[in-house]
């Protein structure tokens, strides 16, 4: 079981949120705030201070080194749609922070920037909604956890925390907007089927009465639906839902029905989720507030990907490493190594005796061979002929491990070229090694044969054709690699002459 905590906090409180998860599902154990302003209830506290009364809060429940979640406000980031060029999922990373880049207010390269993606493929324009923080920012929320001794795991916008838990509650209409009513600020954010499209957080005069407060929620969502409008090209929300629970959220909710003709609900975001006995016997009051939180917990409970992450944002995937390629390779080659060894040596073993035995034979002919006797003389030859064929083998052999490593550090890689079938031989010409295979191009085959080729190696191609049999490749080709070695091949020639006419001399026995 892990223990996660969420937390977020404003200039007046601090909210926190303590689960326990196991196997995907999780319960919420508590979940409490801390205030945040000095006695007289309106002066700010300094960082420090926010700090300190946070660890305390943490010691005393003992939640010090748990994994921890923390949510940040729309207002502490820049928030931008960007228009992209059709390119591949891997390619949207670097495209968005090159045109957020240009179009972002403040962003620096040390910026960290997480984006949505709202549409678009690699043969179709795409859409971003990138976010981005500042890095002080960054370095100001993990100060704030450092005393506590917190493991600050993800850093998530906020709005798309709450609307997580939204998200896991199908309805009837496709545009919803959720409304999460904070202490001092309301969180709007609009959700076409489950993507995020838009978001802002309005802030709320503190002291207002509860008919203040009201009239000025529904006039931040008149406001949102209009500039949701004017975003999705006409498309209208069409429902309106209330986070959290109470008298004051249902009027809320009547007051839209009424004044913006809009279906609206109120929904608790505890419902559904299991929870610890104590937090079921007294769940808090204004429950919307932890709603953030609440959807922070049940997404990496999950093990679902945060939508706005600044501590782990989307990036391009590292290049497969080639390592388990390398070493696959080199321990086939090593097999195919000890048995070839193998096979020679007890061959070779096997032609000792052979070649003693024909020793004898041969002597024994040559004597018959004052009687005219000459066609045991001619079969002898024969087989003489034959075991210099074999020791020329012998005498040109390669080691054939380095030049299958040297091949593959040369040519070009999987992506461009692939080789179907390696045949190792030694004919008239000496050592060869027949490469069949496809390659993407006729450009790649032609690469992969220069490179190879060198003073001590010549290259025979013997040409290519149309081949698509596998995706991603055109040509399947034939090349023969030759190793080029002037004392092998002298050894080579020196004993071919022992199959030389009219010489009946014995290779020396190995």
């Amino acid at each position: 079981m892990t223990q996660l905590l969420a937390i977020e906090w404003d200039t007046r409180e601090a909210r926190l949120a303590v689960a326990t998860a196991a196997r995907g599902s999780v319960r919420v154990d508590e979940l409490f705030a801390i205030d945040l302003v000095a006695a007289d209830g309106e002066t700010e506290l300094p960082d420090a201070e926010i700090a300190q009364r946070i660890a305390a809060a943490v010691r005393k429940r003992k939640l010090a080194g748990a994994e921890t979640l923390v949510a940040v406000a729309r207002a502490s980031i820049e928030l931008k749609s960007l228009s992209l060029p059709p390119a591949p999922d891997d390619d949207v990373p670097g495209l968005a922070r090159f045109q957020a880049m240009r179009e972002f207010n403040t962003l620096a390269e040390d910026w960290p920037l997480d984006y949505i993606s709202l549409g678009g493929s690699d043969t179709e324009p795409r859409t971003v909604l990138a976010a981005a923080i500042a890095p002080q920012a960054v370095k100001e929320i993990l100060a704030a956890c450092e005393p506590a001794d917190l493991d600050v795991k993800h850093v998530v916008l906020r709005p798309c925390a709450a609307a997580s838990l939204l998200r896991r509650r199908p309805g009837e209409c496709r545009i919803r907007l959720l409304l999460d009513v904070l202490a001092d600020e309301a969180d709007l954010t609009v959700l076409v089927g489950e993507t995020f499209v838009f978001m802002r957080t309005a802030r709320l005069s503190h002291g207002l009465s509860d008919a203040e407060r009201t009239q000025a929620l529904v006039a931040e969502t008149r406001r949102t639906m209009v500039a949701v409008a004017n975003q999705l090209s006409g498309q209208r929300v069409e429902q309106v839902c209330v986070c959290g629970d109470g008298v004051q959220l249902k009027t809320l909710a009547t007051a839209i029905e009424e004044q913006i003709k809009l279906p609206t609900i109120v929904f608790n975001p505890l419902d559904g989720i299991e929870l610890s006995s104590e937090l079921r016997r007294a769940p808090p009051a204004d429950v919307g507030r932890w709603a953030p939180l609440l959807g922070l917990l049940l997404d990496e409970a999950q093990g679902q990907r945060h939508a706005i992450d600044f501590l782990d944002p989307k990036k391009r995937p590292a290049p497969p490493s080639r390592k388990m390629h390398y070493a696959a390779l080199v321990a086939s080659v090593a097999v195919l190594f000890v048995v070839v060894v193998g096979f020679i040596w007890n061959d070779l073993g096997n032609r000792d005796v052979e070649n003693t035995s024909l020793a004898a034979t041969i002597s024994a002919n040559a004597a018959r061979n004052q009687s005219g006797n000459k066609s045991r003389l001619d079969v002898s030859n024969d087989t003489q002929a034959a075991w210099a064929e074999m020791e020329a083998w012998l005498a040109g052999d390669v080691v054939w491990i380095e030049e299958l490593a040297r091949a593959s550090e040369r040519v070009p890689d999987a992506g461009q070229m692939m080789v179907t079938m390696l045949a190792i031989r030694s004919d008239g010409n000496g050592p060869a090694m027949t490469v069949d295979g496809l390659a993407k191009d006729v450009a790649t085959i032609d690469a992969a044969e220069n490179s190879l080729r060198d003073d001590q190696h010549r290259v025979e191609s013997r040409g290519s054709s149309p081949d698509t049999s596998r995706p991603g490749y055109t040509r399947k080709f034939t090349f023969v690699l030759r190793p080029v070695d002037e004392e092998a091949a002298a050894a080579a020639g020196n004993a071919r002459l022992r199959s030389a006419p009219g010489r009946l001399r014995l290779a020396p026995n190995r």
